[in-house]
């Protein structure tokens, strides 16, 4: 009689389902209810881009620090895909330099959910990973317009090194934000990442012969 007169409430306000969550007994030979949100969540891409140290040094270097475009991309479009978001990940990864504090500053946001990473100074590294992206396109444009060659390449150079291990220290806090400490997920290298090594190869090989070229002038 109890589950009759349940059943027949036609109209529910928050107050009814509050009184008839209170009410219904619960069934002690029912099997334990799952979290299928969390479930779902699980299941689905992770919240920011996860990718093993080893996959990450091969790409960043190869490519002469381009992959940090990409890099700051795969981190946007995960956010707005799970997050169901209205950004747009294209220009927050080609100015990224407008926009490290702000990834940056979810990330910290998540890990302190999780209680992990607590003594990560987000706030400064960011501002370095922030400076050095910002010397790093000046850089490349002097290069570029051949102004303080060799040195404007040789400090650039040594620029992509410095902002590899802070994107490096970022990555090993976003797989562990993501549960995937090693990056296990993603440390196979595809077809794609194949043909970038080989233009990469090619684009180091004449890198490495301009630079004779100039030094030897």
């Amino acid at each position: 009689m109890f589950r009759f007169e349940l059943v027949s409430v036609t109209f529910r306000s928050p107050w009814t389902k509050a009184i008839i969550k209170m009410t219904t007994p619960e069934n002690p030979y029912s099997p334990p209810q799952s979290d299928l949100t969390s479930a779902e969540e699980r299941a689905g891409p992770p919240e920011y881009y996860v990718v093993s140290p080893l996959k990450m040094t091969v790409l960043y270097f190869i490519t002469l620090g381009m992959y940090k475009i990409y890099w700051f991309y795969k981190n946007w479009s995960n956010y707005k895909k799970y997050h169901k978001e209205t950004l747009w990940p294209v220009p927050r990864a080609i100015f990224a330099v407008f926009f490290v504090r702000s990834l940056f500053r979810h990330i910290k946001f998540r890990a302190d959910k999780l209680n992990i990473f607590s003594k990560w100074d987000m706030m400064t590294h960011s501002a370095v990973l922030t400076l050095m992206i910002l010397i790093d396109n000046i850089l490349g444009r002097l290069t570029v317009k051949g102004i303080g060659e060799p040195y404007t390449d040789i400090a650039g150079i040594a620029g992509a090194i410095v902002i590899f291990f802070l994107l490096l220290r970022a990555q090993n806090i976003i797989n562990g934000v993501c549960q995937d400490p090693e990056g296990a997920s993603n440390r196979r290298f595809t077809l794609a990442n194949y043909v970038w090594i080989v233009i990469g190869a090619i684009w180091w090989v004449l890198v490495v012969i301009g630079t004779i070229a100039l030094l030897r002038k």
